[in-house]
């Protein structure tokens, strides 16, 4: 079965490494270590608690084609510079196209609306 999320920047063909790992983006690198250990304890078939066949193959298909990759963004420098200036890059067309942005979730809504957007956005990665 295909791996299909259809929410945040993935709708415009971007992993949001930062939203697979649930990390703030001014996260340090071992925040962002420590995170990738948790989730990939959860999703890995020798650790995982699943018992489900369809949970199980969901879980691998998470850790092998996202928070695996994510992970890897990373824990390269040159990649980690690279995928963050695009990220910037895609912030700054997104604040000039304030009605391009699509929010489904209340936090998300929420984070728009804070007068200090930074320390909401902060809040709801750090309660992940």
């Amino acid at each position: 079965m295909p791996l299909t999320i259809d929410g945040g920047l993935f709708i415009y063909d971007f992993i949001d490494h930062h939203a697979v790992l649930c990390v703030p983006v001014d996260a340090e690198f071992k925040e962002v270590r420590n995170r990738y250990l948790q989730i990939a304890r959860t999703l890995h078939p020798d650790s995982s608690l699943m018992r489900n066949e369809s949970e199980k193959e969901t879980a691998n298909q998470l850790l092998a084609k996202l928070v695996n990759p994510a992970y890897e963004k990373f824990s390269v420098e040159r990649n980690r510079a690279e995928y963050l200036f695009i990220f910037s890059q895609m912030g700054k067309r997104f604040a000039q196209e304030p009605g391009s942005i699509r929010l489904k979730t209340e936090s998300g809504r929420q984070s728009l609306a804070a007068p200090n957007a930074s320390m909401a956005y902060n809040f709801i990665f750090r309660r992940c």
